[in-house]
């Protein structure tokens, strides 16, 4: 797991730095789909500001605390962040239990529209991609990454300003959502999170897109043994893509 500390108008320590660390370490017990936090430090006019971003299974969180001293918004910032954790951990088992009982009981009908895509082979640079469906009607695109052997990315363009881009990251192997700002044709600024894609049969995750208004859910077909992509656009189109297989 790893802890992020920034101090703004404070000087994180060293020690201050362990102590929040050991904080945090208790968590990875009960719950540990989280990879990172980033906690940030704020001295005030009239005491101390404590906050921590974080995501879990692609949903991201925030939350602050103010006290009179460090030490106190600390303290009261953990217990809250346990407790936002473990609502989070239990609604999510309450979830996957309900959808292994729907579907269990009744298979979700497959659209008949539902439309297969294939991924290019000829490898793309990203941002050219990026800047290419910017000015097409596509809601998304699908790409090898150039220069990056191996990776394969679904892109969804949900504003005219903002893509987000579902791949594996070649250094650590690890899934990751990084969210495009354009400002013109110019990237502006980036954003990353982890991605954590759930284990899903086709029927189970169209009911959870249709459930959850999700766009875009990359996720692991247990059925085809296959990391696919599977996208919702605005007139109703389902289609699917194989990004990697077995």
């Amino acid at each position: 797991m790893r802890v992020i500390i920034t101090g703004r108008r404070y000087n994180v320590s060293t020690r201050m730095k362990s102590f929040i660390e050991q904080k945090l370490k208790k968590i990875k017990f009960f719950y540990d789909h989280i990879l990172s936090f980033h906690v940030t430090l704020e001295k005030e006019k009239l005491g101390f500001k404590a906050e921590v971003h974080f995501s879990a299974d692609g949903k991201k969180f925030f939350l602050q605390e103010v006290a009179g001293s460090i030490n106190e918004a600390i303290d009261t910032l953990i217990d809250k962040l346990e407790r936002q954790i473990r609502k989070h951990r239990d609604k999510l088992q309450k979830r996957k239990r309900a959808d292994r009982s729907a579907a269990n009981a009744t298979a979700e009908a497959i659209p008949e529209d539902l439309r297969f895509r294939t991924v290019p082979e000829q490898p793309r640079d990203l941002l050219e991609a990026i800047k290419e469906l910017s000015l097409s009607e596509e809601e998304y695109a699908y790409l090898n990454v150039k220069d990056e052997e191996g990776v394969v990315v679904a892109v969804h363009k949900e504003e005219a300003e903002l893509y987000t881009v579902i791949g594996k990251d070649t250094e650590s192997q690890r899934w990751v959502q990084k969210s495009f700002f354009l400002s013109g044709d110019e990237i502006e600024r980036t954003e990353v999170q982890d991605y954590i894609p759930m284990e899903y049969s086709l029927q189970e995750v169209l009911h959870q897109m249709d459930r959850d208004g999700s766009a875009l859910i990359v996720f692991w077909n247990r059925d085809d043994n296959a990391m696919q992509a599977l996208s919702h656009s605005a007139d109703g189109q389902y289609e699917l893509i194989t990004l990697s297989a077995v």
